[in-house]
């Protein structure tokens, strides 16, 4: 039975993977000052020749000067998702960075994603499928589409 679970988890992730972390979804505050926008941009600019580690100690820097700035929450949620798959010790962080840009932000599909999937890593198979589907919802029919057929074509070459 779990492994039935983790298997269909495992397809619905290799589905609806996010796309993005650097295309902001949510919109900066509008009194934000011209140094925390300096470090925000700076952060996210992949031009930038920056490390993630680096981008995730910069947008921890905005959002400790400005914890209303929707969108750095959201780019550092990505750089630790990033880096939570690869060590678990940024888990917790990447949880609450998620959340303060669901507070801010609203619902957002690629936040469910992060969720779900770092729920499944800590063994909660259970929320991890019901924020798998919450995310799974909000995606457009072309944009299921495109995720399922991809999805297909890494079945084909795994085979």
């Amino acid at each position: 039975m779990y492994k039935s679970i983790a298997l269909l988890f495992t397809i619905f992730v290799g589905v609806s993977t996010p796309f993005k972390y650097a295309a902001q979804t949510c919109p900066a505050p509008e009194d934000v000052s011209s140094k925390t926008m300096s470090l925000f941009e700076k952060a996210t600019n992949k031009k930038k020749k920056k490390t993630n580690e680096e981008r995730i100690e910069i947008l921890r820097e905005v959002v400790d000067r400005q914890n209303d700035f929707g969108a750095a929450y959201e780019a550092l949620a990505g750089l630790l998702f990033k880096q939570a798959k690869k060590d678990r010790e940024f888990s917790d962080e990447c949880i609450a960075a998620t959340a303060n840009w669901v507070k801010l932000c609203g619902d957002q599909s690629e936040a469910h994603y992060i969720l779900g999937a770092l729920a499944f890593v800590s063994g909660d198979a259970s929320s991890a499928l019901s924020l798998s589907k919450l995310s799974y919802r909000k995606l457009t029919k072309k944009q299921k589409t495109r995720r399922y057929q991809r999805a297909l074509s890494e079945k084909d070459v795994m085979s």
